[in-house]
């Protein structure tokens, strides 16, 4: 009986054990038919999705990848000047406080503002102005020397 299959499947049928087997392997094949099914359905969905998906990665990638860049740019334009060109500015600064300051001295010296007889309002005028032009050339030459010594 054991080397015969066609009296065993006979026996087998008629135990209730192989008769719930069977049920429980159908209902299983019966499932498994249905997923596949409705995978295969959302099949074309998922592959759509999965492109935009690919899609929205490179475009985010290109984003950060500009983002660094401009964070880069940043950097570069927001850091502290350096010591030397403060330095250079400022003495082109102190440069043209002074030849301002001189310049307002020579035109008033050659002015008819020169003393003698003039009006008290042009001398005052002219010292004002002077001497704002010098406190700026003086500031300048004392934060140069601040810089310098720090």
């Amino acid at each position: 009986m054991l080397t015969d299959n066609t009296n065993l499947f006979p026996l087998l049928s008629q135990t209730p054990t192989f008769t719930q087997t069977e049920q429980i392997k159908n209902t299983i094949l019966s499932t498994n038919q249905i997923t596949s099914t409705m995978n295969l359905s959302k099949e074309e969905s998922l592959s759509n999705l999965y492109d935009e998906v690919m899609e929205l990665q490179s475009s985010l990638k290109a984003k950060v990848d500009t983002l660094e860049s401009l964070k880069e740019k940043q950097l570069e334009i927001c850091k502290p000047i350096s010591k030397e060109k403060v330095l250079k500015y400022l003495k082109k600064a102190t440069r043209e406080s002074m030849k301002e300051s001189d310049d307002c001295a020579t035109a008033w010296l050659d002015s008819d503002g020169d003393g003698e007889g003039g009006d008290i309002k042009d001398v005052n005028g002219f010292i004002d102005s002077f001497l704002s032009q010098r406190i700026v050339h003086h500031v300048r030459n004392a934060k140069m020397e601040r810089i310098q010594n720090s």
